[in-house]
């Protein structure tokens, strides 16, 4: 089996070794090619650059002297000559000196073309192919062309630029023949050429440049390269059987070695997974949450633990929902603290309690986390007891303790917690407090006409009233005692707080309830003192007695509001 294997794998990295060659002289001449290509196009590029500057001196320089001699009487006006004044037919004869003198170099000829779909010499007259071609210029699509072709020589390049866009200086032999020069008229007829505009591209500027020689260089370096990585391919070949053969020899070695480790290691392994079945089974009969982690990430939950949080059934589902420990209290946890502030580790031998959100149930926890050293990792034990029961118990004495038994309005004994508070609040935010107390017209002679037992309904009806006006998280509504209500609203203009008094109290009366024994109405109404001041401003003044006074005014009138606004 050993021989076997080893064959494997030496045939195997031959194989891939043979791959990797291919692949790399394949990719070696196609970039050989693409070079070849590259440098090629720039010699074109250069050439029609040159004769771009041919076109542009016979344009800026030699048509200017004609015309200048012209205007001294030296040259008739009617005087053309294509050797003086076409660029076009200039750039074309250049050409030809050039690629005689490239014959006698014995180089290959590379004919530039200018052609156009209204051309003066029909030789110049453009192709389908580069009708298009001079389209996508006209179109602004292309700047250039070029297309790799066969000719009978081997490959070459087709190149191809646009000549400058048709100007008014251009005009003036391209547009109406007769104000065209009379010579180039009677040379070229008065049809071809004329009767272009401005702005347009008449034609384009081509050559067909051959690049077998060029190819020829690349393949030279090509083969090179192909036989110098073969080369080094065998030598490390080579080497490579020799040292295999080494390490076969220390692999035959180490697989004994490790056969009788192995051995030894399933022995432990069977006593450890039952050791480790032993403690699972302790921790699951837990009642508390037991939970191992490494300081950020968990490694052990009991049975408890995924009992309670029923979306996980296992430590790889729990790592689906959340990132680490801290991520998961942070996920759960009811406080004012951002993710950010939670690390589990700063609970460590401390007493923490928790409370979580699950399943739109909450539960509170004691947490206490002990760090444990295991062989040369350090592990965090994290024990969670319920204690949900002993919370909502004391949450509903301290509800009972603050809260007025019949209307369900906060009583007088939290008023005189909050309203120390909310002024202390309202001078660090520099804004204004608004502090009402209303009275209920009239009602000792309810009481005393219709009974307590309607008492109560009524003050029940009006708490409701009270706290569907003022329900925003800043507001307080408390009962006073006996038929007496007070209201604190914290940053509310003036303006607005006393349009919200009046909105309670038209709110009040809209409920109807019918009171046979007030003199002023047939229903129940109340009277309502308001006192609103910016704190910072009024720091001494005392809110409960300014309100008081005011109430005091409004219950003369009855059924009225009293405010210092």
């Amino acid at each position: 089996m050993k021989i076997a294997r080893n064959f494997i794998n030496r045939y195997t990295i031959l194989v891939i070794a043979i791959i990797f060659y291919i692949f790399l002289v394949y990719v070696f001449y196609y970039q050989t090619k693409s070079y070849t290509i590259t440098k090629s196009q720039e010699k074109i590029e250069d050439l029609l650059l040159n004769v771009q500057a041919l076109r542009s001196f016979n344009s800026n320089y030699q048509k200017e002297e004609v015309y200048k001699l012209q205007s001294l009487g030296y040259i008739y006006d009617g005087y053309f000559s294509p050797e003086l004044l076409s660029s076009t037919y200039v750039s074309k004869e250049v050409n030809k000196i050039y690629n005689d003198l490239r014959i006698a170099q014995n180089k290959a000829p590379i004919i530039i073309r200018f052609a156009s779909s209204n051309p003066r010499n029909p030789d110049n007259l453009a192709s389908t192919k580069e009708d298009e071609i001079l389209e996508l210029f006209n179109n602004k699509t292309i700047s250039e062309y070029t297309q790799i072709i066969k000719t009978s020589d081997g490959e070459a390049i087709y190149y191809a630029v646009p000549t400058k866009v048709t100007t008014a200086e251009c005009v003036k032999c391209h547009s109406d023949p007769s104000y065209a020069p009379a010579d180039l008229v009677k040379i070229y007829g008065d049809t071809a050429g004329f009767y272009e505009h401005n702005g347009n591209i008449r034609a384009l500027l081509s050559t067909i440049y051959p690049i077998k020689d060029e190819l020829k260089v690349g393949k030279f370096y090509f083969y090179m390269f192909s036989l110098t990585t073969l080369f080094v391919f065998v030598i490390i070949g080579a080497l490579s059987h020799k040292f295999l053969n080494i390490i076969d020899e220390k692999q035959n070695e180490l697989e004994d070695i490790n056969k009788s480790l192995e051995d030894k290691v399933q022995e432990q392994t069977k006593e450890l997974e039952q050791k480790s079945e032993y403690l699972n089974l302790i921790f699951d009969s837990s009642p508390n949450i037991i939970l191992v982690s490494d300081g950020h990430n968990l490694v052990f939950a009991n049975k408890t633990f995924f009992e309670l949080f029923n979306k996980c059934d296992n430590i790889d589902d729990f790592k689906k929902y959340f990132v680490s420990i801290d991520n998961f209290i942070a996920s759960h946890h009811i406080s004012d603290m951002e993710d950010k502030d939670f690390d589990i580790n700063n609970f460590i031998d401390k007493n923490n309690k928790l409370s979580f959100i699950l399943n739109n149930k909450e539960y509170y926890f004691n947490m206490t986390t002990t760090k444990i050293h295991f062989n040369s990792d350090v592990l965090f034990l994290h024990i969670l007891a319920d204690i949900t029961e002993l919370e909502t118990t004391k949450k509903a004495l301290e509800e009972i303790s603050i809260k007025d038994e019949l209307t369900g309005l906060y009583n007088r004994r939290y008023f005189n917690k909050i309203y120390e508070q909310e002024i202390h609040r309202a001078i660090r935010a520099n804004e204004y407090i608004s502090f009402a107390i209303l009275d209920i017209d009239y009602f000792k002679n309810y009481n005393d006409t219709l009974g307590h037992i309607a008492g109560d309904n009524a003050l029940k009806e009006v708490a409701k009233v009270l706290a569907n006006s003022f329900n925003r998280s800043s507001d307080y509504v408390f009962r006073m005692g006996g038929e007496e209500f007070s209201i604190i609203m914290v940053g509310v203009e003036p303006e607005k707080s006393l349009q919200y008094i009046h909105q309670l109290q038209d709110n009040i009366k809209n409920i109807k309830i019918p009171h046979p024994s007030s003199d002023i109405s047939s229903y129940l109404t109340v009277s309502i003192g308001l006192f609103v001041s910016k704190v910072w401003l009024s720091e001494d003044v005392d809110f409960y007695k300014e309100a008081d006074y005011l109430l005091y005014k409004a219950k003369l009138d009855r059924n009225c509001i009293q405010t210092n606004i």
